[in-house]
């Protein structure tokens, strides 16, 4: 461990020629995971469910390694799943992974090691998110809906245990989220559509939750598996795959309808509203969240932004309360009247632009826009 945050710590001795500097080292991928409850599911990475102190002995020496080569590397702690209980049988669906892990972890460490300099050995928590898992998460009243209901979860219940430690103030970060473009299921549709609004929503989300870091999984399909198995088929990627579409034409039905890639890389929506989301949201400053009072409606999102420019910026969409493509569920379209009891700045004239970049400049003491479940963005225009 220690020779690799070296070899990437960009302090000119002993560096891999002409590669990144990196300073987030994540310790294991979903070490929540209890291989004693996961039946016939595969590991995710590693496999401390069942052994809590097992895992913070791991974090321990890593940290240690990672802060001899770089002091200022930044330790990751996970990421969790966090979802998917085997012990939480209130939290559906069920699944391999322990709901206390992190707060076990902690707790053994403090135990064993609570004396030692670098305790709790990580620097953030590091945690994954996926919409399907939404409504355990969801706060009430359209507070805290999702992946910001699930990082106050984390802090208040994980990253504390009242009258031994309070370490709620760490960062967290997100290494994976994401949502399906397919194949769809008896409970939820899975499509481009839903996949390329989720995209705008759950980085607006992590904004707000104050996350140090969003990341989108996965840049390119590649999960395939057995043709009678379509959870093995889950299309996360921005980019559609020649190699997934050729695995997909081998089977009889095909496990993902309609799949064509006639490209090694074929972009989706998904990849245009992220760089639309990414062109108006990168450098700018988080504000606030918009109050339903405020809306006059439950049924809109609302965020406010500062953009590098010091011009103020609203992201709104549509939200049923539930996870996006859940059968049964309406996604209508609401009107918001945007004015400037809403927006900083007001100027009477808003450049207003949907989650694929198509936008125009409207004008008025008040804007209405109109939008359902993919976001749209308001700008002040001088």
């Amino acid at each position: 461990m220690r020779d690799l945050v070296e070899r990437y710590d960009g302090d000119g001795r002993d560096d891999a020629p002409g590669l990144p500097r990196v300073k987030h080292w994540e310790i294991g991928n979903e070490p929540d995971f209890d291989p004693t409850r996961a039946d016939d599911e595969p590991d995710y990475g590693s496999c401390y469910g069942d052994d809590p102190a097992g895992y913070g002995e791991e974090l321990r020496t890593a940290y240690h390694a990672a802060k001899a080569a770089d002091p200022e590397a930044q330790v990751v702690f996970g990421a969790v799943a966090y979802d998917r209980f085997y012990d939480r049988p209130d939290l559906d669906p069920p699944g391999p992974f322990r709901f206390d892990f992190v707060r076990e972890v902690v707790a053994a460490l403090q135990q064993a090691h609570g004396t030692e300099p670098g305790w709790p050995f990580f620097d953030v928590l590091g945690f994954h998110n996926y919409n399907d898992f939404r409504d355990n998460w969801d706060g009430p009243d359209g507070r805290d809906p999702e992946i910001i209901g699930k990082a106050r979860h984390l802090r208040e219940h994980q990253l504390v245990a009242p009258g031994r430690f309070d370490l709620s103030a760490l960062p967290l970060l997100a290494s994976e989220m994401g949502i399906a473009a397919g194949p769809s299921d008896a409970f939820t549709e899975r499509n481009e559509d839903y996949q390329a609004a989720y995209v705008g929503q759950v980085m607006i989300r992590s904004a707000a939750a104050g996350l140090r870091a969003a990341i989108w999984y996965t840049a390119a399909d590649r999960n395939t598996g057995a043709c009678d198995r379509p959870y093995d088929w889950l299309a996360h990627g921005l980019l559609r795959t020649r190699f997934v579409a050729e695995r997909v034409a081998r089977c009889d039905p095909p496990p993902l309808p309609r799949y064509t890639a006639r490209a090694a890389f074929e972009p989706r929506p998904a990849l245009t509203a992220f760089r639309v989301m990414g062109e108006l949201l990168s450098r700018a400053t988080y504000g606030r969240q918009v109050t339903a009072v405020e809306l006059g409606t439950y049924d809109v999102e609302a965020h406010v932004f500062t953009l590098a420019d010091g011009r103020a910026a609203m992201a709104l969409f549509g939200d049923s309360g539930d996870r996006l493509g859940r059968k049964g569920v309406a996604n209508p379209a609401h009107p918001v009247d945007v004015g400037p009891a809403l927006l900083p700045g007001w100027t009477g004239r808003v450049r207003v632009i949907d989650h694929l970049g198509y936008g125009e400049v409207e004008a008025g003491d008040t804007v209405r826009v109109t939008t359902s479940f993919a976001p749209k963005y308001v700008v002040v225009e001088p």
